[in-house]
């Protein structure tokens, strides 16, 4: 994941054994960021700039929320600068339906459903997004975010820790800070909480 240049960057790389990689799911359901050239459609987005497969936003992202907001089609929802953008699999029940995109039950949630804004002219700058992945998007697609890196905000990761410590360190194999190695007891210390992080989760059986 791109983060800004411009900013100073942690780097922590964390090894944990696959059956741990679990530990890690709330990072992806709070949110990593990504900087990308913006405005793009929200299917640039997700098929070129986070290099998900076309066939698997077809079939298994059911729900995709663009600030808030259900889509329906993906090629003219246009993501722009500051933009939150929630994937999950298909949910269960009546919400589920409703909520599923191309569903027989759009129509009940007409409220909350995205519409284009017409704004495809506007020029291309680097911009922001905040990225959430939730059930099943979070486990089949998150050990491949986590291993290639994300980007958290200044605090996220310490506040993630603060939450999850004593469940992580003893998971933690390894733990490099900017290329460093250091004690897993003692990587809250190294962690820098005015600073945004990129953060590589790599797994061995």
């Amino acid at each position: 994941m791109t983060c800004n240049p411009k900013c100073r960057l942690q780097r922590v790389e964390l090894t944990v054994s696959k059956t741990d990689l679990w530990l890690f799911s709330a990072l992806l359901r709070r949110g990593f960021h990504l900087r990308t050239p913006l405005p793009c459609s929200l299917e640039a987005l997700l098929c070129i700039q986070l290099e998900i497969p076309r066939d698997y936003v077809t079939q298994r992202v059911q729900t995709i929320f663009l600030n808030g907001r259900a889509v329906d089609t993906i090629c003219s929802a246009l993501v722009a600068d500051g933009a939150v953008v929630t994937l999950s699999a298909a949910m269960p029940g009546l919400v589920g339906a409703t909520l599923r995109r191309g569903g027989r039950l759009t129509s009940l949630r007409s409220s909350i459903s995205h519409r284009s804004d017409g704004s495809s002219g506007q020029e291309t700058a680097i911009g922001k997004v905040t990225v959430k992945f939730f059930n099943l998007i979070c486990d089949e697609l998150g050990p491949s975010f986590l291993a290639r890196g994300i980007c958290l905000a200044p605090g996220a990761f310490s506040d993630f820790l603060a939450d999850r410590w004593a469940e992580i360190a003893p998971a933690c194999r390894s733990v490099r800070v900017d290329g460093s190695l250091w004690r897993s007891d003692s990587l809250p210390e190294a962690i820098d909480p005015g600073e945004p992080i990129n953060l590589s989760v790599c797994t061995f059986e």
